[in-house]
């Protein structure tokens, strides 16, 4: 993966995003758009988390965004 790929989260209620595209579930309700950028391209994709009511978590950890920085570069 590219190291000049920024990322970022436009609601870290529902997911934060860390500079390697980990994507963590912060286990609250909603929807964000994590966004990958090389500043010449940029792309992102809508996140959303329904809580189930009987498997509620703390944390859950995701890399699925890690193939948009490779096709990014």
């Amino acid at each position: 993966m590219a190291s000049d790929v920024s990322w970022s989260s436009t609601n870290k209620n529902v997911a934060t995003v860390d500079d390697q595209g980990n994507v963590e579930l912060t286990g609250q309700r909603g929807r964000t758009f994590i966004t990958a950028t090389d500043g010449e391209f940029e792309d992102r994709i809508a996140v959303d988390y329904k809580v189930d009511p009987q498997k509620v978590r703390q944390s859950q950890k995701s890399t699925l965004l890690k193939k948009l920085a490779n096709a990014m570069t």
